[in-house]
């Protein structure tokens, strides 16, 4: 797991936009808002986390961004779909969680990994 505070560097942010794009290709939904997408190449973004898993070939096999804390923080986050089942979202929710407990983690559509999320006590 790798944890980079503010913007990440151009070369993960295109990385991290894949995953993005074949999630949505894959679910029929797009993983992640405007504003986490935006807030990979804005390093005026202070209160932004970036939780990267990378996969053994350095790809990205998963993303969270983790903004604000406290009871203002929010999370969106992303499995590349050949990474998924091995607990990559797993280890994205408890890095989330670690860092900042009462987070709301925001889930864009209905999909097995937002309702098994949305169960958590």
């Amino acid at each position: 797991m790798t944890a980079i505070e503010h913007a990440v560097d151009d070369e993960t942010a295109a990385l991290i936009e894949a995953v993005a794009r074949d999630a949505a290709a894959e679910d029929g939904v797009a993983p992640l808002g405007e504003q986490p997408l935006r807030s990979l190449r804005s390093g005026d973004e202070q209160a932004v986390r970036h939780l990267l898993v990378r996969g053994d070939e350095g790809d990205v096999a998963g993303y969270a961004q983790l903004d604000g804390s406290g009871g203002e923080a929010t999370a969106e986050m992303v499995v590349a779909p050949g990474h998924r089942r091995r607990g990559v979202g797993s280890e994205l929710v408890r890095a989330v969680f670690d860092l900042e407990p009462s987070a709301a983690v925001w889930a864009h559509g209905d999909l097995p990994a937002a309702r098994a999320l949305a169960g958590r006590s």
